[in-house]
């Protein structure tokens, strides 16, 4: 909900509504070419903008500065701090971007063709090697060609590398090679969707993976792995995923549960076995309870105002032994404490609490209580 001044222009906005509720209340004033926004705990940022509408200084909370400054075109030329730290870009005639000098990052250099296509660019650690990245492209605008000091791509569309015929492939990418060993080649089915991709390493090994889809919604209907694994996709009447199963069988190796232990017995699981299933969903389309193919059910639970998490639980069934955690927020959508019920599953619940943040939002102490780590702190 927002409530505007007399002209229409926004003046405030309340995060929640109103009534016994809880609100969050932003509030925006306006004086001229400057524009000053005042969030729930008081923290004022204003904005000051130039005749052209551009931002040309911000001042956040703290009263910290940034100058932004313009050429005749409306391009972004220069921003500066009150440590008179800047960035400096610089552009051609075309308003294209030459050159660009970050005080972190250094200066990274860019050219161009007639077209406008970005065909050179070199960044700090390059010119300090006399080393560079060149791009090609084809008559369509398309990247065939990057070259970069590490390696050499080149993409290929229309047809494969080879010149051999990428079915229904017409402006489509088919074939993806780089110079140090990795190919890529995707096949389409008659309606030119991607049906299987072959990944082949030079002196390695080659994956495949593949999708079918719905002959009568046009849904992807199964996923194959390189594995071999295929899993299903299943939808609701509204054509949303509900849930997700095997389209063939597959055997389970489970990993061993410490480093140099001994793995656990093979698990074999037919076909049609569930993955995954969402049970309900909340009005925005968020997740409250979900199945695991392992019988574990999670939830969520989300604040009605806000939309923010508010608690996540997962065991079998309803319990919660496997997962156990609630949240509390600020009015600013700041997470100020965090509880984790089962804690090491021994000795008790374990509470983190984000006690202060400093006027532009950053964490500046937090605290853990447990009974194992009792009042421990950092700051």
């Amino acid at each position: 909900m927002y409530r505007t001044d007399a002209k229409g222009s926004q003046a405030n906005g309340p995060f929640a509504t109103h009534g016994t509720r809880q609100a969050s209340l932003t509030s925006f004033s306006y004086s001229a070419l400057k524009t000053v926004t005042t969030d729930d705990a008081g923290h004022s940022r204003t904005e000051e903008r130039n005749i052209d509408g551009k931002v040309a200084r911000v001042t956040d909370a703290t009263g910290a500065q940034l100058a932004q400054f313009y050429d005749a075109f409306g391009n972004l030329v220069q921003t500066r701090d009150p440590f008179d730290n800047m960035v400096v870009v610089a552009y051609d005639k075309r308003g294209r971007k030459l050159s660009m000098t970050d005080p972190d990052t250094g200066t990274w250099e860019y050219e161009y063709d007639a077209l406008g296509q970005l065909v050179w660019q070199r960044n700090p650690n390059q010119k300090a090697k006399a080393q560079e990245t060149t791009l090609k492209y084809d008559l369509l605008g398309r990247m065939v060609e990057r070259n970069e000091p590490e390696f050499k791509s080149r993409w290929y569309y229309d047809a494969y590398a080879d010149g051999s015929v990428c079915d229904k492939g017409i402006g489509k990418l088919c074939e993806s090679v780089t110079d140090h060993g990795v190919r890529r080649r995707i096949a389409y089915d008659a309606y030119a969707r991607p049906v299987g991709t072959r990944t082949d390493i030079a002196s390695g090994p080659s994956f495949v993976s593949g999708v079918s889809y719905d002959s009568a919604t046009g849904r992807p209907l199964t996923q194959t792995y390189p594995t071999g694994v295929k899993i299903r996709y299943n939808y609701t009447k509204l054509g949303f995923v509900s849930s997700l199963s095997l389209a063939t069988p597959a055997t389970v190796n489970p990993l061993p549960a410490t480093a140099g232990g001994t793995p656990g017995k093979a698990v074999s699981l037919p076909a049609g076995t569930m993955l995954w299933q969402g049970l309900s969903y909340n009005a925005s389309g968020k997740v409250e309870e979900q199945q695991y193919g392992n019988g574990v059910t999670a939830k969520a639970s989300f604040e009605p105002d806000s939309g923010r998490i508010a608690r996540i639980t997962a065991g079998i069934g309803d319990a919660t032994d496997i997962v156990n955690y609630s949240y509390q927020w600020n009015g600013l959508n700041q997470l100020t404490v965090r509880t984790d019920a089962n804690g090491d599953g021994k000795t008790g619940a374990v509470t983190d609490t984000f006690a202060l943040y400093d006027a532009v939002g950053r964490l500046q102490n937090y605290s853990v209580s447990a009974p194992a780590v009792q009042g421990w702190s950092a700051a």
